[in-house]
C-alpha cells in the first residue's frame, strides 16, 4: 500500500469513529462533528485520487488517452465499420468478430478516455463529446445484436447509421481539438 492510501484509510477510520462519538454526545458536539465530517470528505477524496492513479499504473495506461487520440480512435472505428459495410456482411462470423473486437475496445478504453478527456476539456465539454459518441456506440451494439439474431438487413442499417454517427462525433470533437 502506498503512503497516501494508508493515510486516507486511517483518516476515514478515525473520522467515522470521531463523528459517531461527537454526534452521540448529549448535547452533540456540533463543531467537532463538522470537523470530523470534513476530514472524512477529504480522506475519501485522497482515496479516490489514489485509486485512479493505481488503476492507470496497473494497466500501464492513462497516458496518451487525449481528445485527439479519441478522435483517431473514432476514425478507425468508422473505417472498420465502412469495411464491414463494403463486404455487405458476407462472412457473418468474420463480421461478428470485427464488431466484437470493437465493442470490447470501446468498453475497455472508454474509462481511460473518460478520465483524461474530462481533465483535458472539463466535464461539460466531455459530456457533449461522449453524448455524440454514445449514439454511434448504441447503433453499433444494435447492429451486432441484429447480426447475431440473423437479421442482416437490420444489422447493415444499424452499422451504416453507426458509421454516420461516428462522423458526427468527430465533428463535435474537432470543436475542442
Amino acid at each position: 500500500m502506498m503512503a497516501l492510501e494508508i493515510i486516507s484509510v486511517l483518516l476515514i477510520i478515525i473520522s467515522v469513529a470521531a463523528s459517531a462519538v461527537f454526534a452521540s454526545r448529549i448535547p452533540p458536539m456540533w463543531t467537532q462533528f463538522t470537523v470530523s465530517i470534513l476530514v472524512l470528505i477529504f480522506a475519501i477524496y485522497l482515496q479516490r485520487k489514489s485509486l485512479k492513479k493505481k488503476i492507470f499504473q496497473a494497466r500501464g495506461k492513462g497516458e496518451g488517452y487525449t481528445l485527439e487520440a479519441f478522435e483517431k480512435f473514432i476514425a478507425s472505428l468508422k473505417e472498420a465499420l465502412e469495411n464491414v459495410l463494403e463486404n455487405k456482411i458476407e462472412n457473418t462470423e468474420e463480421t461478428q468478430e470485427i464488431l466484437e473486437e470493437w465493442i470490447e475496445k470501446i468498453s475497455i478504453d472508454m474509462d481511460y478516455f473518460r478520465v483524461n478527456i474530462t481533465e483535458e476539456i472539463g466535464i461539460g465539454k466531455f459530456t457533449e463529446v461522449i453524448a455524440s459518441f454514445a449514439k454511434a456506440e448504441r447503433k453499433l451494439n444494435r447492429g451486432y445484436s441484429a447480426l447475431i439474431d440473423g437479421y442482416k438487413e437490420a444489422s447493415v442499417e444499424n452499422i451504416r447509421e453507426a458509421a454516420r454517427l461516428t462522423e458526427e462525433a468527430r465533428k463535435v470533437i474537432k470543436k475542442y481539438v
